[in-house]
């Protein structure tokens, strides 16, 4: 079992995106972004796309807000999921 307190856990997607666990948050870089997002703000994270390839991480909250990235291995999504 990963704990989240030590995960390195990362997913790398296309155009230098990834998505990496660390210390109890999911670090988000993307289109030259860096989001820091606590797990308790994540309320869902479902795995889509062609072959399931593409990983989007809903957040809680009023207004609904998705980040997603596409990465060209689909076994490598779902472990990340």
């Amino acid at each position: 079992m990963t704990s989240t307190e030590t995960s390195s856990l990362i997913l790398h997607g296309r155009r230098r995106a990834s998505i990496r666990l660390r210390d109890g948050v999911v670090l988000l870089a993307a289109d030259g972004v860096q989001r820091r997002i606590p797990l308790a703000s994540i309320e869902r994270i479902d795995v889509h796309g062609p072959k399931g390839r593409r990983l989007a991480v809903g957040l809680t909250g009023d207004e609904s807000v998705a980040y997603h990235l596409r990465c060209r291995s689909a076994p490598a999504v779902h472990e990340f999921a």
